[in-house]
């Protein structure tokens, strides 16, 4: 079994700035963010259960901000982005992060494709 994003879904803007810009670079480097509904096309794939996660912003907001922590020197990132607008999202993800009391429609949606395949144990 595989466990893969379909999809990412937010009204935050600072989120959204971050995953188009996660988004950007992973295809540079040839992937995917949304991979799952690739995975499900391959032969191999014998079921497919796509569940909706529903996360608070803040705890999605320090997810993101720990993740680009570990990438905002990429080469990529570097030679595409004004490093005052990491610098910006850094400090905006960062903020967010220690909001726990955000509104309750402040929240991620992901949709998370369980992929079943034959033949793997």
């Amino acid at each position: 079994m595989v466990e893969e994003v379909e999809s990412i879904a937010t009204a935050s803007p600072v989120l959204s700035i971050y995953l188009d810009i996660l988004d950007a670079m992973l295809q540079h480097q040839e992937n995917m963010l949304y991979i799952g509904p690739i995975l499900d096309r391959l032969p191999a794939a014998t079921v497919s259960r796509v569940q909706p996660v529903s996360v608070p912003a803040h705890i999605a907001a320090r997810m993101f901000y720990m993740n680009l922590l570990t990438w905002r020197s990429n080469k990529f990132i570097r030679d595409n982005y004004p490093s005052s607008a990491i610098d910006r999202l850094e400090h905006d993800l960062e903020a967010l992060s220690g909001e726990p009391r955000c509104p309750r429609r402040d929240r991620v949606g992901y949709e998370a494709d369980s992929i079943f395949y034959r033949g793997f144990s």
